[in-house]
């Protein structure tokens, strides 16, 4: 910010405040999808390989509910310490979230293809909560 502008803007009474409330108010969203994304992950956790074990007794051979549980919660150890640390640098948190969910899709996908279809819903969740903490993110960059 040039002095012409840091000069424009303190002529406005409360204006400096009210941006950085915005900002803060942007990182803060930010931290809280990040936060819904980790719970979603955890019911993940349980609630997947219940599902596949009692609604198709053919997927029972791939992938393994220990797998699924074990990518559940290290997803939900990333995205707890993504939120954790949203508020110091939200962007580049948010991005390297979607980045480790968009690779354990990607993995799932090419190794499991034929059960990529279970799960889909919380995957979905996963997704639109992580778009939103970079919706977020770049809304308080933009500030």
């Amino acid at each position: 910010m040039g002095r012409w502008q840091r000069d424009f803007t303190d002529e406005i009474p409360g204006y400096g405040a009210s941006t950085a409330r915005l900002r803060n108010t942007q990182t803060a969203a930010t931290s809280r999808a990040l936060v819904a994304a980790a719970v979603i992950c955890i019911l993940r956790a349980a609630i997947v390989p219940w599902i596949m074990y009692y609604s198709n007794p053919a997927s029972r051979s791939s992938p393994t509910d220990l797998e699924i549980v074990t990518a559940s919660i290290l997803m939900m150890c990333v995205f707890t310490m993504a939120a954790m640390t949203a508020r110091v640098a939200p962007l580049g948190v948010a991005l390297v979230s979607l980045a480790v969910f968009a690779g354990v899709c990607t993995h799932d996908a090419l190794n499991h293809p034929n059960v990529m279809e279970q799960g889909l819903i919380s995957k979905t969740l996963i997704g639109i909560a992580l778009a939103r903490a970079v919706m977020n993110a770049i809304m308080s960059r933009t500030m």
